[in-house]
């Protein structure tokens, strides 16, 4: 396992708990709204059985510091904590190809960090159709995403 620094551990602590939230827990697999075989805290590329709590718990602190670097690894520029919070939330969600290619990165690195928050109100569909749910955990996102950013205009 890679030695995180400070940044990296509290980016992943506040991300691991919004993901908590936002996900929320099934221990019994079923199918999400995109109708993907899913269990735990969103897991998809697990087995598909009956989890205990702690199992799923376990899983979650396993794999948000995956997706940590998984994000973090295509960001060029400094960004705050919460943004890299916000990031990490939003990679576990959308997977690394998505936010590889996503225009959230593409204004990140070029320093658009304003820009880039607001990109995650683009991410609240499922196929053509506008999901609560997905628009509320972009919120939270967004949220984590400006609040170390210097004040300015509004987002």
């Amino acid at each position: 396992m890679k030695k995180l620094g400070t940044a990296a551990a509290a980016a992943i602590a506040i991300a691991t708990g919004i993901i908590g939230v936002q996900e929320g827990v099934k221990t019994k697999p079923y199918r999400d709204i995109g109708g993907v075989m899913t269990v735990c805290y969103g897991e998809t590329k697990v087995e598909m059985r009956e989890y205990t709590l702690e199992e799923c718990d376990a899983m979650l602190a396993k794999r948000v510091p995956d997706y940590y670097h998984s994000a973090i690894k295509h960001v060029k520029v400094d960004i705050p904590i919460t943004m890299r919070a916000a990031v990490t939330s939003f990679n576990y969600n959308v997977g690394e190809g998505n936010f590889k290619s996503s225009t959230m990165l593409k204004k990140i690195n070029a320093g658009d960090l304003w820009g880039a928050c607001s990109e995650l109100d683009r991410w609240a569909y499922v196929g053509r159709m506008w999901v609560q749910g997905l628009a509320n955990r972009r919120a939270d996102e967004k949220r984590l995403c400006v609040a170390e950013l210097p004040r300015r205009g509004n987002v």
